[in-house]
């Protein structure tokens, strides 16, 4: 067993807890216990193990506090705990871990801040804290993560401005600062879903533009999370953006002409804002599944969109990112194509259904009709 380098047993019945006994794996590289019945603290004798390079323990029924010896795995680039009944903080020595790349934390009882420390993980690529007890401001230091993909620290307790300094990430390609759909609910049969409100991230002020504006993001998630000012104008080249969701905000101001070089954008939620003015005929509409600006104040005819041909929806980013939660609501995205311009002060002629021919023989849903507001339409 001294030479034992893997320890993959992922995916079993294994119940009971860690052993206690760990010294004689010290050219141990990879331990993946993950999505097992496994329970009890983390076993101090796994810091003999200081060789490692990938801990799983994800998915079990682990308790107690995440142990600072973690540090002492200067080798170590994937740390997976996520789904446990982990509780306290978020050690500061996970910061002398200079070789990580995945940090995925999520679905825990953890509180107080994000270690600032963390900062030292210079290659880190991946940070999932989503659904846990954390709170305070989003530390700027996590633009110095320049190496960042993807970061979702939603259902946390998190307030005040999201620093620019993420700005810095120019490869970050998800952003999930809020998220009503929860992670734990079970889907039924006939594959609805559960809706939750309970998404306690309220942030002051806007997303800033520096972050708006990053060449890789594909995916900005962020409803009801009391963000507010002007809609964000600066959407840079967005070429890579797929989806984008600020539904349920206080953003006021137009939709800007931003939006006419997202030719990949295929899911877009604006409803439930302070939204003025026309609707620019450059938006992509006719290559989105979902595009929703219901209940906002806009104005004027919907016009004749135009577009370029539309591209593929892939669910690979959701997988490649470890972003489950997603996957299903965008497998059946796939399958239907929602426009609800419902609930403005939009007027003039009817218009075709604007949906791109690549679009076509999906179930189609549009929606003009006014919930509370008035609108007239020339038939």
């Amino acid at each position: 067993m001294e030479k034992l380098e893997v320890l993959d047993l992922e995916g079993n019945l294994i119940s009971g807890t860690l052993p206690s006994n760990f010294t004689g794996l010290k050219n141990l590289k990879v331990l993946n216990l993950g999505f097992n019945e496994m329970l009890g603290g983390i076993s101090s004798s796994l810091s003999n193990c200081v060789g490692l390079q990938v801990l799983n323990l994800a998915g079990n029924q682990f308790n107690g506090s995440i142990p600072g010896f973690v540090g002492g795995f200067r080798d170590l680039t994937g740390l997976y705990l996520s789904f446990n009944l982990l509780s306290g903080s978020i050690p500061d020595e996970i910061g002398l871990c200079g070789k990580l790349e995945h940090l995925e934390l999520s679905g825990n009882r953890l509180t107080n801040g994000i270690p600032r420390k963390l900062k030292n993980c210079r290659g880190l690529k991946t940070l999932l804290l989503y659904s846990n007890m954390l709170e305070y401001y989003i530390p700027s230091e996590l633009g110095e993560l320049t190496q960042l993909e993807v970061v979702d620290l939603s259902r946390n307790n998190f307030g005040g401005s999201i620093p620019s300094q993420i700005g810095n990430c120019t490869k970050l390609s998800v952003l999930v600062l809020s998220n009503l759909w929860d992670p734990f609910s079970k889907v039924s049969g006939s594959g609805n879903s559960e809706f939750t409100s309970e998404e306690y991230n309220f942030y002051e002020g806007a997303v800033p533009t520096e972050i708006t504006s990053l060449p890789s993001l594909k995916m900005l998630w962020a409803p009801r999370a009391t963000l507010e000012g002007r809609f964000p104008g600066n959407w840079g080249s967005c070429e890579n953006l797929k989806m984008l969701n600020l539904a349920q905000n206080y953003y006021s101001g137009e939709i800007l002409k931003g939006f006419r070089n997202c030719k990949n954008l295929h899911f877009l939620d604006l409803s439930s804002n302070r939204l003025s003015g026309n609707i620019s005929e450059e938006m992509p509409v006719p290559c989105m599944n979902l595009f929703d600006i219901s209940w906002n104040y806009l104005s004027g005819p919907i016009p004749k969109f135009s577009h370029e041909p539309c591209g593929p929806i892939r669910t690979n980013m959701v997988i490649r990112y470890g972003l489950t939660i997603f996957l299903l609501r965008i497998y059946l995205i796939s399958f239907l194509v929602l426009h609800n311009f419902g609930s403005n002060s939009l007027n003039g002629p009817l218009p075709s259904m604007p949906v791109a021919t690549e679009r076509l023989g999906k179930k189609l849903y549009t929606r003009f009709s006014p919930a509370k507001k008035k609108s007239s339409f020339e038939m």
